[in-house]
């Protein structure tokens, strides 16, 4: 009687996770909000699409497949990822969170019947899907307006090249970006009313990667994120090495520190108490 209880409780959570968070996918995609978010992703297009104004002849000779791949294995490295992923998810995860204490509407969500860790829970999925979906149609985007400098060479590198498997390869780093940095900002927005603050600090240490002791590389989200690049550009003179963990342990172990600090945002939410005089 009590397993029955416990999956009928449990399905319950379910269903409400999913109602919440395509609640919060209709916040996710509207507002003005999403032209700035937008915009900030879809940048590399434009740039990458001034390449299309070079010579035919020193095109030719210039962008062979492998020189695209590297040009764009770098433009993602220090832009998409570093940049676009990141800051998508910062906003996603302010205006899902904190936006709506400062609006003063958090508390329709506390008046309801549903437990605090299960709202935690639905608008965390609803920021990592819509980053994904942004993130993701940007990385797309680039890739093809970049490659198809190959012009009649674009099916053969994408079908029987390795076009089409790295791509998959960047799409999922975007997706594993998006999640193991939302729920690290998820978790921000619970324990600082600013969290803007301690996202900038989390972006310079991301950013000084290359330069932090293998020991101190374990704790950054971006390191194991690079180890599934499908190539990797050159880190410069400065950088400190350190051994890429393996891909099983990078996917595993950004979905369980994914889980984790899901965990404990959501203990933070359960205890939070809103005072709308002061925030």
């Amino acid at each position: 009687m009590t397993a029955v209880t416990d999956r009928a409780a449990w399905g319950l959570r379910l269903r409400q996770v999913l109602a919440i968070t395509r609640l919060e996918l209709r916040k996710c995609f509207r507002g003005r909000r999403l032209i700035g978010i937008t915009l900030l992703n879809l940048a590399p297009v434009a740039i990458l699409a001034l390449i299309h104004f070079v010579p035919e002849e020193i095109a030719a000779r210039k962008f062979t497949p492998t020189r695209l791949a590297e040009m764009y294995a770098v433009m993602f490295t220090i832009y998409l990822l570093r940049v676009g992923v990141f800051f998508t998810s910062a906003a996603l995860s302010i205006q899902l969170f904190r936006t709506e204490v400062l609006e003063k509407t958090f508390h329709y969500y506390l008046l309801a019947p549903v437990r605090r860790e299960v709202v935690m829970a639905g608008k965390f999925v609803a920021a990592c899907m819509a980053s994904a979906v942004i993130c993701g149609t940007a990385v797309i985007a680039s890739y093809f307006v970049l490659f198809s400098m190959l012009g009649d060479g674009l099916g053969k590198y994408m079908f029987s090249g390795p076009g089409s498997g790295h791509l998959v390869a960047y799409l999922g780093v975007t997706v594993l970006g998006c999640v193991g940095y939302g729920a690290v900002l998820a978790l921000f927005d619970q324990l600082w009313k600013n969290p803007i603050i301690p996202a900038l600090v989390l972006f310079g240490w991301e950013s000084v990667l290359f330069l932090l002791p293998p020991f101190l590389k374990l704790t950054s989200v971006l390191f194991y994120l690079e180890s599934l690049l499908p190539y990797r550009p050159p880190v410069g003179p400065l950088a400190i090495l350190a051994d890429p963990p393996s891909t099983m342990v990078s996917v595993v172990g950004m979905f369980a520190f994914a889980g984790l600090v899901l965990i404990l945002a959501g203990w933070r939410a359960s205890r939070m108490e809103i005072v709308y005089s002061t925030d």
